[in-house]
């Protein structure tokens, strides 16, 4: 029983981490290929530019709410996995 609910988990917590994963390898390639023609990429419009030089910006900061929602949801499976494991400790 105890394998099955720490496989349950580790698909939660899979499943919470890919849309930032998919977020992140989709802005990459789009980077990429504008460098690759000769442009510099805005990451505030998230377009490639061939006239004008933009800046770079983390992706944690320009994602921060997706980071923080992704962080939240795996911390809560972090809790519940905890006082389910003391629960058990206690019968």
């Amino acid at each position: 029983m105890r394998k099955r609910s720490a496989a349950w988990l580790l698909v939660a917590a899979v499943l919470v981490v890919i849309p930032l994963i998919s977020a992140y390898a989709r802005e990459r390639a789009a980077v990429s290929s504008c460098k690759e023609a000769g442009g510099s990429f805005n990451y505030l419009l998230m377009l490639c530019d061939t006239q004008a030089t933009h800046p770079y910006i983390p992706f944690g900061q320009r994602h921060m709410g997706l980071m923080g929602i992704t962080l939240m949801v795996l911390l809560a499976l972090a809790i519940a996995k905890y006082v389910k494991w003391r629960r058990r400790l206690g019968e």
